[in-house]
């Protein structure tokens, strides 16, 4: 349903990275399906390296299910470590290159939007971009400790860190206090005393 898309946009991405293609020559003539809940997309690859729309009834050589979280953490962020919840099916090499390919790719936005509203608009409007995500992350986090300052100081729901410790160490003495008290049980209670 998408593979034409996808290989596209891939493909676009890989216009300037000589060794993605490279990386995946050695594979041509092999499928990946490529599986993002809901969506799935079949992709050949072809003998330059580059990718095309697999046929609807080929049998994918390397299936490859990713979450839509872990795919953006590929993309986005080079986060090698998302690679590692990827499920792959099949030929493990085939799959381990394509998935270093799209780590390490990097989509040049303010070269693709230059060419619709100029160089000086794209630089401001990925900044503006760059500048809105920082944006909503710091008021996710100032959200997220307001709401855990509030739920720990003025509507105790959940224990604040100091509290928990301070539980943990009672319950570790009433432990060892429980200890003592059965050992001296067992010592009064010995037979020949």
């Amino acid at each position: 349903m998408l593979s034409r898309p996808a290989a596209a946009a891939i493909n676009h991405v890989m216009q300037g990275a000589d060794w993605a293609r490279a990386r995946l020559r050695p594979f041509a003539g092999r499928c990946v399906r490529f599986e993002v809940p809901p969506v799935t997309a079949g992709l050949l690859v072809e003998g330059d390296g580059r990718l095309a729309p697999a046929p609807a009834q080929a049998e994918p050589d390397a299936i490859i299910q990713v979450s839509v979280p872990a795919l953006l953490r590929i993309v986005r962020l080079g986060d090698a470590s998302a690679r590692h919840e990827a499920r792959i099916e099949g030929d493990a090499a085939l799959a381990s290159a394509f998935t270093g390919v799209l780590g390490g790719l990097r989509w040049d936005i303010e070269e693709d939007l230059s060419f619709f509203v100029g160089d000086i608009a794209a630089r401001r409007l990925v900044r503006g971009g760059a500048a809105l995500l920082a944006w909503h992350a710091q008021t996710g986090a100032r959200l997220a400790q307001a709401l855990a300052d509030y739920w720990t100081e003025e509507k105790p729901v959940i224990a604040s860190r100091t509290a928990v410790d301070r539980f943990a160490r009672e319950v570790d003495s009433l432990r060892d206090d429980i200890e003592r008290l059965h050992y001296r049980i067992e010592r009064l209670t010995r037979p020949g005393k």
